[in-house]
């Protein structure tokens, strides 16, 4: 297929009013800010089901799809987040991502946990269900892999087996586990691009194990920067992605990243709270089931981009 997938990919994060209702001129904003980050950004996920968009009903984030579409220029894929509780509601979801002009889907394992256990321990349940939703949408298909502990992460031969599907263009990596991850990536074999899509300190660590980008929470905080950092690291220009990650990668995501013990608020409230500080969102609101951030916190957001160098004057 010609969608190829490589660089950096911002989950964007969606703004919210004091009402918890979406701010869709902010969120137009964002996604053109994410669009003019640089040749290192090579598109946007939306509707990240580990971030806004599990407080949201069908038709907002049928909505924040349109929005995005709307608001990327051409040549910049949206690319949709899909996770539902069974195979005919993730249909679902792919029509409506087809419906508002998503360029592709990156589809999460089903939430109900019986069906979430044979996918993680039958090689051929993955291949079996991205071969039916393969067959009920024509847009490009991304795995998404999500924490071995928690999560869905599919055997390596299913992997394997899913690479060689016509339709699925890329796999995306949350497992955070660097030895499986380079198992993996040898066994794929570059059949299709893996992506690392943890927003912690092992970060680099997992993309030098073997990857062709990255799909990062954490990059909607100086995006050109790290889609900069993740083209130089896979470039093989170590001295200059190493001494940026360093100062402020590596600050950044122990202070934000998802692998923090966090007091209050989930992964996207702090970075939300972190894109307030630079005056790019207006709240750090989240829709519930995620939890709010604390002051307490809030103040540990401010002291993190003062020490990566981000906030004027420190």
């Amino acid at each position: 297929m010609s969608l190829v997938l490589a660089g950096l990919y911002p989950s964007a994060l969606l703004p919210l009013r004091e009402d918890l209702s979406i701010a869709e001129r902010d969120y137009v904003v964002q996604i053109q800010h994410l669009a003019r980050a640089g040749a290192g950004v090579g598109g946007v996920i939306v509707n990240d089901p580990a971030g806004d968009a599990a407080g949201l009903s069908r038709e907002e984030r049928a909505r924040v799809l349109e929005l995005a579409a709307a608001a990327a220029p051409e040549g910049f894929p949206v690319i949709a987040g899909i996770q539902a509780e069974s195979v005919e509601r993730v249909v679902e979801l792919l029509d409506d991502a087809r419906a508002h002009h998503a360029d592709a889907a990156l589809v999460f394992p089903p939430t109900d946990p019986r069906l979430t256990a044979e996918l993680t321990s039958a090689v051929d349940a993955p291949r079996r269900l991205f071969a039916e939703l393969a067959a009920a949408t024509d847009l490009p298909l991304v795995v998404a892999q999500t924490a071995a502990e928690g999560g869905a992460s599919y055997p390596t031969q299913a992997l394997v087996e899913l690479a060689r599907l016509e339709r699925v263009v890329a796999i995306v990596d949350a497992i955070g586990d660097a030895g499986r991850h380079a198992e993996q990536y040898r066994a794929v074999d570059r059949a299709v691009p893996l992506l690392v899509a943890v927003d912690g300190p092992e970060l680099r660590e997992l993309l030098l194990a073997g990857a062709e980008g990255a799909a990062l929470g954490i990059s909607n905080i100086a995006p050109r920067a790290w889609g900069a950092f993740v083209a130089d690291l896979l470039a093989g220009r170590r001295d200059r992605s190493d001494r940026w990650y360093a100062e402020v990668g590596e600050p950044l995501l122990r202070a934000l990243g998802g692998s923090r013990a966090r007091a209050s608020g989930s992964g996207a409230a702090w970075v939300k709270h972190g894109l307030v500080l630079l005056g790019q969102h207006a709240n750090s609101r989240v829709r519930p089931p995620q939890p709010e951030l604390s002051e307490e916190d809030g103040a540990a957001v401010r002291e993190a981009l003062a020490v990566a160098g981000l906030l004027p004057g420190h």
